[in-house]
C-alpha cells in the first residue's frame, strides 16, 4: 500500500476521524495508509514457551543398554487486536473492533530404546530397537466485537457482531523402529533400518500405518593395502544407500472424516432463521502416507592429511502418492479432500570441497557446495491433468501449472513478439481482438476483419496500436489458450555456496556467500503495478506509455482501462525473469586482544567485530527480492512468485565480547 499510495494523500489529515490521510471521494484511490494502519491499531501478542527432555540408561549387561526419554513441548499464546474508530478510504468510517484470543500448544513425547553393541575381533557389530510415540494437542478460546465507547479495549464493551470462538485439535504419531550396523576392519560397512509409522490423521482410514526400510553400504578403500603406496590419499570411502521415508504432514488434522457446521442459519415459513448443520468437506478414506523413495552413491574423500576433503553424491529421489488437495469444482461447495495425486523425480548431484592450510600465523579454511536438481512430475491421477496454482485475489490464478514431464509449479503463459505501431500490423497479425465484420466468408472459423475501423472509438474496446502482439504457436491463425507456452520453471537448477574463514595474529575474517542458478521468478509485482484497470498509483513504467495513438511509439503498451487486448491479465513472458542471483550474506571483521591487553583488564577474553548482514546482492532479477517462496499452498505448486516480496535488509552489526 506504501507502493500504490497516490502521492498527493498526506500522512496525516486532521478532517478525516483519526486524524490520518486517505484517498478522498473524488481521487479514484483506494490504497490504504500504512502508516494509519501501523498507528491506529493496537496489536499485543505475549509467547510463552518451555520444553526440554529427561533421560535414563540402564545398562542391563555387557554391551546391553536401554535407555528410556521422556520430553515435552509447551507453549501458550495471547493475542490482541484493537481499533478506534475512523474514515478510511472515501470517507468510509472504520468502526472500534477487538479481537482477543489465547492459545496453547501441548507436545508431549515419550521414546525408549534396546541397544546392543559388542565387538568380535575385527568386527564391530550393533543392532538398536526402539519405540516413539508423540501427541500434538492444540486449542484456542477467544472472541471479536464491534463498536464499543472510546478507548474502551473489552469485547464485553462492544455493541454489536459479538462473535465467540474456540477450536481444538490433537494428532498422535506412533512408531516402532529398528536398525543393525556392521563394520569388518572400519573397512567394510553396512547399516539397515526399518521404520514402522503410524498416524492419527490416518488411522480412521483404510491405510494408517508406514512400513519404509533403508540400508547404505561403505567400502572405505583407502584401509586397503594396495591404497598404502598413495600418500596424497588420507582417506577415502565408497558409499551407497537406499532409503524410504514417509511423510504425511500436508494433512489436515481430520482428513478423513466429514466436518461439520452447526453455525448455519436457514429462513424458513414466516421469516424465521433456524439453526442447522451442513457439510464443510469431502472426506477420503483411502487417502494414505506420502513416500520419497532415495537412492545414492558417493565418495568420501581426505587428500594431503585430510588438508583437502571432498564429498560427492549422485542421488535420485522419487516421492510417490504425492497428498495434494483433490481438484474440486467450485459448484459442489465443499472444501477438497486430500488425495495421493502423483510422482515426482528429483535427481541431481551434491559436491562440496573444504580445504584448510596454515602459513606462520596466518591460518584459514575454505568450503564450497552446489547442488543440481532436475525435478519431474512423472505422474498425476490424469495424466492429462493440469493443475493450475496462484492466488484469485491478485489475477495470479493461472500462472503456475503441474503437468507430467514438466517440473512442478512450471510458469505457463503467452508469448510476447512486441507492440502494434500501427493499424496496419493489427488488422495482418492473427486474430486476437480486433473488429469484424462479424462473418466468415472463407469458412476458416476465423471471422473477417473490419479493417475500415481505425478510430479512438475502436481502440477502446478492440486490439489497437499500442497493444501487445501475442505470439499464435500453433499458427492456427487465432490467439487463444492453445498458445500458452512454458515459460520456465521457479526450481533453480544449481544452488551453492561458499565459506572462507580467516585469521591472522589477532585479526579474524568471516565471508558467506550463497546463490542459486537456472530459476525463473514471475514477476507478479510488476503486472500489479502497471495494472492500469485499478485504482491506485502506478510503478514508472507508467511513465513509458501513452493512451491511445495511431501511430504507437512508446516502449510500454497503451494506457487503457478495460484493457481489450490483455496486455495486463495474460500471464505472458513480459513477467519472467532470471532469478538467478549470488547474495554476500555474512560479512565479518574481528580483533581478539592479546594477553597483556586482558591482563590489564582483568579479563579472560575480549573480541570486537563487526558483522554485515545481506551486504550485496548479484542479479539480473527486476524485482525487489530474488529470494521468493511460495505464498498460498507452501509447496512448489506456486513457488516464484513474486507478490512484492518485502526485500531483505542490509545490517550491520558492531559488538563487544567479553570474558571474565
Amino acid at each position: 500500500h506504501a507502493i500504490k499510495q497516490s502521492p498527493f494523500v498526506s500522512v496525516l489529515d486532521p478532517t478525516f476521524l483519526g486524524g490520518y490521510g486517505w484517498p478522498d471521494v473524488d481521487e479514484g484511490q483506494d490504497a490504504r495508509n500504512p502508516v494509519a494502519d501501523q498507528f491506529l491499531y493496537t496489536r499485543e501478542e505475549d509467547r510463552y514457551r518451555f520444553f526440554g527432555s529427561i533421560y535414563a540408561d540402564w545398562e542391563i549387561v555387557n554391551g546391553l543398554t536401554y535407555r528410556i526419554i521422556g520430553g515435552m513441548d509447551f507453549g501458550y499464546q495471547r493475542n490482541l487486536t484493537y481499533n478506534p474508530e475512523y474514515q478510511q478510504v472515501r470517507r468510509i468510517t472504520a468502526f472500534s473492533a477487538i479481537n482477543r484470543s489465547a492459545s496453547q500448544v501441548f507436545n508431549p513425547l515419550f521414546e525408549q530404546y534396546l541397544t546392543y553393541a559388542r565387538t568380535f575381533g575385527d568386527h564391530n557389530f550393533s543392532a538398536m530397537a526402539g519405540f516413539s510415540a508423540q501427541s500434538f494437542e492444540f486449542q484456542q478460546v477467544g472472541g471479536s466485537g464491534e463498536q464499543a465507547p472510546p478507548n474502551v479495549i473489552s469485547i464485553n464493551g462492544t455493541t454489536v457482531n459479538r462473535n465467540p470462538f474456540d477450536g481444538f485439535n490433537e494428532t498422535a504419531l506412533r512408531s516402532l523402529f529398528g536398525r543393525i550396523t556392521y563394520a569388518y576392519k572400519d573397512r567394510y560397512l553396512l547399516t539397515a533400518n526399518l521404520r514402522r509409522d503410524e498416524s492419527s490423521k490416518l488411522y480412521r482410514g483404510n491405510n494408517p500405518t508406514g512400513i519404509f526400510p533403508s540400508a547404505s553400504v561403505g567400502w572405505r578403500i583407502s584401509e586397503e593395502n594396495f591404497m598404502s603406496n598413495i600418500p596424497v590419499i588420507s582417506d577415502m570411502k565408497f558409499r551407497a544407500g537406499y532409503g524410504e521415508v514417509g511423510n504425511q504432514s500436508p494433512l489436515s488434522a481430520y482428513p478423513t472424516d466429514v466436518l461439520l457446521n452447526t453455525n448455519m442459519f436457514y429462513v424458513f415459513g414466516n421469516n424465521q432463521a433456524i439453526q442447522g448443520i451442513t457439510q464443510l468437506n469431502l472426506a477420503n478414506p483411502d487417502i494414505r502416507w506420502e513416500t520419497s523413495k532415495q537412492w545414492d552413491i558417493g565418495i568420501d574423500a581426505g587428500l594431503w592429511s585430510n588438508r583437502l576433503l571432498v564429498t560427492f553424491d549422485y542421488y535420485n529421489r522419487r516421492t510417490d502418492g504425492l497428498i495434494w488437495p483433490a481438484e474440486v469444482p467450485a459448484s459442489v461447495g465443499l472444501g477438497p479432500a486430500s488425495v495421493n495425486s502423483g510422482e515426482i523425480e528429483n535427481q541431481g548431484i551434491e559436491m562440496a570441497l573444504t580445504y584448510r592450510k596454515s602459513t606462520g600465523a596466518f591460518q584459514f579454511d575454505m568450503s564450497g557446495n552446489f547442488t543440481t536438481i532436475n525435478n519431474k512430475v512423472l505422474s498425476l491421477v490424469n495424466n492429462d491433468l493440469i493443475i493450475k496454482a496462484g492466488s484469485p485475489t491478485d489475477d495470479l490464478t493461472q500462472v503456475s501449472w503441474t503437468q507430467v514431464g514438466q517440473p512442478i509449479g512450471t510458469f505457463y503463459g503467452w508469448v510476447s513478439d512486441g507492440i502494434f505501431r500501427n493499424w496496419d500490423e493489427v488488422y495482418n497479425w492473427a486474430f486476437i481482438n480486433q473488429a469484424t465484420t462479424g462473418q466468415d466468408l472463407n469458412g476458416d472459423g476465423i471471422p473477417d476483419f473490419d479493417t475500415d475501423r481505425r478510430d479512438a472509438t475502436t481502440a477502446v474496446s478492440r486490439t489497437a496500436p499500442g497493444d501487445i502482439k501475442w505470439r499464435d504457436v500453433n499458427g492456427d491463425g487465432r490467439i487463444n489458450n492453445d498458445d500458452q507456452v512454458a515459460l520456465g520453471s521457479p526450481i533453480p537448477k544449481v544452488i551453492y555456496g561458499f565459506t572462507f574463514n580467516g585469521m591472522y595474529r589477532g585479526f579474524d575474517f568471516q565471508v558467506f556467500l550463497q546463490g542459486v542458478y537456472g530459476n525463473k521468478i514471475f514477476n507478479g509485482a510488476y503486472r500489479w503495478l502497471n495494472d492500469f484497470r485499478q485504482n491506485f498509483n502506478n510503478g514508472a513504467a507508467a511513465a513509458d506509455a501513452t493512451s491511445y495513438r495511431p501511430d504507437y511509439t512508446a516502449s510500454e503498451p497503451r494506457l487503457v482501462r478495460a484493457d481489450p487486448n490483455r496486455n495486463i491479465l495474460r500471464s505472458s513472458d513480459r513477467y519472467v525473469s532470471d532469478g538467478s542471483f549470488m547474495r554476500l550474506k555474512n560479512l565479518t571483521f574481528g580483533y581478539t586482544f592479546n594477553q597483556a591487553v586482558l591482563d590489564k583488564i582483568k579479563a579472560q577474553r575480549l573480541r570486537v567485530y563487526v558483522t554485515g548482514q545481506n551486504v550485496l546482492t548479484f542479479t539480473n532479477y527486476f524485482g525487489l527480492e530474488p529470494e521468493v517462496g511460495s505464498y498460498e499452498s507452501g509447496t512448489a505448486r506456486d513457488a516464484g512468485i513474486d507478490r512484492l516480496m518485502y526485500p531483505q535488509p542490509r545490517t550491520w552489526i558492531v559488538g563487544i565480547q567479553m570474558g571474565f
